[in-house]
């Protein structure tokens, strides 16, 4: 697959990603999330809190889900219709 067939999407919270691509041979639309680790980026203060605001209000963290903005949802929908379209 080329580049231009996948997009990569960050989640908001920054701890997942969210892989699309369109295989055309197979006319698939393919999701992958990824786990995207704390190891070698330090979280900052506003990213620290709302962890910590997450875990106090719910008891849990994100963790089966992708949380994208306005702007990275239209990106997604417009790579969707762009790829499902040409499929």
């Amino acid at each position: 697959m080329t580049k231009e067939q996948e997009i990569f999407l960050v989640c908001d919270c920054y701890s997942h990603a969210l892989s699309v691509e369109f295989d055309k041979e197979f006319g698939e639309l393919n999701l992958s999330i990824w786990n995207r680790g704390f190891n070698a980026n330090k979280l900052t203060w506003p990213q620290r809190l709302r962890f910590i605001w997450k875990i106090v209000s719910t008891g849990t963290l994100w963790h089966d889900y992708i949380c994208l903005d306005k702007q990275k949802a239209h990106q997604l929908a417009k790579y969707i219709q762009d790829n499902v379209q040409k499929g």
